[in-house]
């Protein structure tokens, strides 16, 4: 009898310990930390401890990813992405939204990139997906791959499935380029 009052106690206790977070995270996030902005972000668009709000997740996220925060950069990307909370008014009505789908792609593509010339796997993986689709950015195989071995790298589960794909769309010519980034990239890490 005891065990769920005591649980609702901790579910308590629990949300006032998110409460405290939430307003420390604010606090530092407007006096311009940029982790405390990232994690912001990342509350709002999760909606732990806040009521989900995909533009207040942007707004945070963003003012991250302007100070160079790696994984804000990542997850701007991914708002970009899937247009979450980068567009309101007429701009998120179809067949507007549709409209600005490139340039939202292209948004997606330049956060994508700025996270994985940080070395963040997730991002890499990204890039290559839309470097293998031409979303955002023109399509190029060879980089595709080129971002995807990376992303294998730093250990993303899914890059070895577009490796294999990557592989089974691209030309002769297209692979050989790729030996010759792979053996060049080798011979700089030799040196």
């Amino acid at each position: 009898r005891d065990q769920p009052r005591s649980r609702g106690l901790g579910d308590v206790y629990k949300r006032q310990d998110m409460d405290r977070a939430v307003a420390a995270f604010r606090e530092s996030a407007e006096n311009g930390v940029a982790i405390a902005q990232y994690n912001l972000g990342v509350l709002y668009f999760s909606g732990r401890g806040v009521e989900q709000d995909y533009f207040e997740a942007y707004r945070w996220t963003r003012v991250a990813a302007e100070q160079g925060f790696v994984n804000a950069q990542a997850n701007l990307g991914t708002l970009y992405y899937n247009n979450l909370g980068v567009s309101d008014g007429l701009t998120s009505i179809w067949p507007i939204s549709y409209f600005m789908r490139s340039s939202r792609l292209q948004e997606a593509a330049r956060w994508y990139r700025s996270a994985a010339d940080q070395d963040h796997g997730q991002a890499q993986y990204f890039l290559a997906t839309l470097y293998e689709a031409g979303a955002g950015l023109s399509q190029n195989l060879v980089k595709a791959y080129q971002w995807t071995k990376l992303a294998i790298d730093n250990e993303v589960p899914e890059a070895e499935g577009l490796l294999t794909q990557l592989e089974a769309n691209m030309t002769q010519a297209q692979r050989m380029t790729c030996l010759l980034y792979t053996s060049d990239a080798a011979d700089e890490e030799d040196s």
